[in-house]
């Protein structure tokens, strides 16, 4: 594949010292770890720590996303979920990462630009760049579930953003009179409190779930169950800079066609691991 791998289980282990932006984080230790993939291009894993988190309109103060076709808003009603603690990758997964893992770079020509998200990706490439990572580093990489990526994008939060119930162009990059309509690169807008950027626009972001109109195919083993259909419809979240502000919301949920990629559509990992040293 043309890249230096490094021995399996070999990280670098960091305690990231608080900017202005990163006073109120949550992260007991304010913990980092970095996954080198080769001398220059790494991944930047933080814990977020397990819970209960309720996913739906109920979480959003009242508020709820909008319906049109294919993409839908959560249910009427809420589900509980318990998320066993994880790390999860700080930023989307750029486009460096991924050419240096995959070998190439499916974003289109005119949005290139290595400290972007990586794009145009489909649901099936996005497991197998986790595959790949997993082999590469010796850990356990997969997609976020529902559960862990609405637990982990509010950080404790019930408010329709994990910064308020109000977005402006200063908190994420979505679509507003004026917005740039394009990717920004990744960590431009302050991130929650558990250290996680880009958790609201820039790219959509997959999920490892099947789609349903419930939370009834959530993949609460953090597995891709068998005969499981990898063109078929999935999850995805966050909103991206295509979207207006309540496509951003935490608890706004789109069906993504499996066989389908877009350049608003990217994606972040999780590791199962323990990383702390």
């Amino acid at each position: 594949m043309g890249f230096n791998t490094f021995p399996p289980g070999r990280y670098r282990h960091h305690r990231r010292r608080p900017g202005p932006q990163q006073q109120q984080l949550t992260n007991e230790k304010n913990t980092m770890i970095t996954i080198p993939l080769d001398s220059d291009t790494e991944i930047e894993l933080v814990p977020v720590p397990g819970g209960t988190t309720r996913l739906g309109p109920c979480q959003n103060n009242g508020h709820r996303g909008s319906f049109e076709p294919l993409v839908l808003a959560g249910p009427e009603t809420c589900q509980e979920v318990a998320v066993t603690g994880f790390w999860m990758g700080r930023y989307q997964v750029t486009q460096a990462q991924y050419q240096t893992v995959m070998g190439d770079n499916p974003t289109h020509e005119h949005d290139h630009n290595p400290k972007n998200p990586v794009t145009n990706v489909l649901w099936d490439e996005a497991v197998k760049f986790c595959t790949k990572l997993s082999e590469l580093s010796g850990k356990r990489f997969t997609l976020p579930n529902e559960g862990q990526w609405e637990h982990a994008c509010r950080a404790g939060t019930t408010t329709a953003y994990h910064f308020g119930d109000t977005l402006n162009p200063t908190l994420a990059n979505y679509e507003y009179v004026g917005s740039r309509t394009r990717p920004a690169a990744v960590g431009s807008y302050p991130p929650n409190a558990f250290g996680l950027f880009d958790m609201h626009g820039n790219v959509l972001e997959l999920c490892l779930d099947p789609w349903t109109p419930d939370y009834s195919g959530l993949s609460m083993d953090d597995q891709v169950k068998a005969g499981f259909e990898p063109l078929g419809p999935k999850v995805a979240r966050g909103g991206s800079f295509f979207d207006d502000d309540l496509g951003c919301m935490s608890n706004y949920r789109y069906r993504w066609e499996g066989c389908e990629s877009c350049g608003s559509v990217g994606f972040r990992v999780v590791c199962l691991d323990n990383l702390e040293p």
